[in-house]
């Protein structure tokens, strides 16, 4: 057992933590290898799912617990050392999270030894380095069973234990605001209600699309659909985010939140009016003077761009 802990003077109350651990594996090193490069091993760590991004060269998102109980992503990317026989996921800058795997050669096959880093306030930093050590500990033997051919890997699709914790968020706080914003589209509300539910980009200044889609294995169209996102700022950074469908409304329509702190809702519904659709948003979170009018602002250049592309839709012959 290891763990550190040193003070951050970049804010105050936020220290460096870090714990490791190891555990000698009875397999074929080789066969060890490809089991770290695969996503499904973080499947074994408590209430955890981890996929590589489609179309993104060594982008992996993570949905899992935090210390609390609560639902969480996070996004990583994978740098393999073939050299050195190991594997790190670091979390985008400027995050300094990582977990890194390396193989070390033992008597009768491998010795994994795991490591995971990271920043946090100092009042939870020893409470979390424990869980973090017990963490390795139990993750580490998973994979050795799995390596030795006594417990099965676990599949490429998001396991039930993670979709129920995405729906499981705490309540709307009293001091919380909301904002809605409506608009008529010329078409009908079944295209209407297609086109915004479906996982897409909002055009945005200084982002560019890297990938969204649903996560694999999670429902489509019914409670419990994940839809990731992300995306790739005019500075290189790297942001992410996940929402969970909480609920689906009469009609077309259905109540989402975000599978993040502080886990803001936002509602959908689409009605008929007259030959036409209403389309109306509603955002309940937490905001402050400017930024109940920002989201009101983000609103508005959605029902646009939806409007835009809808009325154009019902223009066009034939």
């Amino acid at each position: 057992m290891k763990l550190s802990c040193q003070t951050g003077k970049a804010a105050m109350g936020v220290v460096a933590f870090k714990a490791e651990h190891s555990f000698t594996i009875h397999a074929d090193p080789a066969a060890v290898w490809q089991l770290l490069l695969t996503p499904a091993i973080w499947s074994l760590r408590a209430t955890a799912f981890m996929f590589a991004v489609p179309g993104a060269d060594r982008l992996w998102y993570w949905i899992g617990s935090t210390s609390a109980g609560l639902p969480n992503t996070g996004l990583y990317e994978l740098a393999v050392d073939d050299s050195q026989s190991a594997v790190t996921f670091q979390a985008p800058p400027p995050s300094r999270q990582y977990t890194r795997l390396t193989m070390r050669p033992a008597r009768r096959g491998v010795t994994l030894h795991a490591e995971t880093a990271g920043r946090m306030p100092r009042i939870r930093a020893a409470n979390a380095e424990l869980a973090a050590y017990a963490g390795l500990h139990r993750w580490l033997r998973r994979i050795g069973a799995v390596a030795e051919g006594r417990r099965p890997l676990p599949d490429d699709k998001v396991p039930a234990s993670v979709m129920d914790l995405c729906l499981r968020v705490p309540k709307p706080r009293a001091n919380w605001v909301s904002v809605t914003e409506a608009a008529v589209v010329r078409a009908d509300p079944a295209a209407v209600w297609a086109a915004v539910s479906a996982p897409r980009f909002d055009a945005a200044p200084g982002h560019v699309p890297v990938a969204c889609g649903i996560v694999p294995g999670a429902p489509a169209g019914r409670r419990g659909e994940l839809q990731y996102f992300v995306v790739r700022h005019e500075d290189g950074t790297l942001r992410s985010q996940a929402v969970a469908v909480s609920e689906v409304l009469d009609g077309f329509g259905a109540m989402t939140h975000r599978v993040r702190p502080p886990y803001d809702q936002t509602r959908y519904r689409v009605s008929a009016e007259g030959d036409q659709a209403r389309l109306e948003i509603s955002w309940t979170g937490p905001a402050a003077g400017s930024q109940a009018a920002a989201v009101a602002r983000s609103l508005r250049t959605t029902l646009e761009r939806h409007k835009s592309e809808l009325d154009a839709a019902a223009s066009e012959p034939g």
